[in-house]
């Protein structure tokens, strides 16, 4: 048994220096923690409010296809308001408000 072996016998959430470290352990598994110290110790990781706001920018405008009905559809699926949607796509030029009276 290696010298490491040893003492990671004693590595579980509870000894995990930061409760930010504990609940990652909780949600993802003390393995995956373990990892994340293994390869990132001294980085300091913060996570925005929001980390999936490009994602979902860029789902909106790949899947926006001009239509009410699709700002409608990506505003729910992206968990966003209608008002979102259009200012994203009016600040990318996508933007095609339909005419009520054509």
């Amino acid at each position: 048994m290696e010298n490491k072996e040893l003492w990671l016998s004693e590595f579980n959430i509870e000894t995990l220096p930061t409760y930010e470290l504990q609940l990652l352990a909780e949600r993802c598994g003390i393995d995956v923690v373990k990892n994340i110290i293994e390869e990132a110790t001294g980085l300091i990781i913060q996570i925005p409010t929001n980390p999936f706001r490009k994602a979902k920018a860029n789902y909106i405008l790949k899947h926006y296809d001009g239509s009410t009905k699709s700002v409608l559809r990506l505003a729910v699926d992206c968990d966003v308001s209608v008002q979102y949607v259009k200012k994203l796509l009016k600040s990318n030029n996508k933007f095609k408000p339909t005419n009520p009276n054509p």
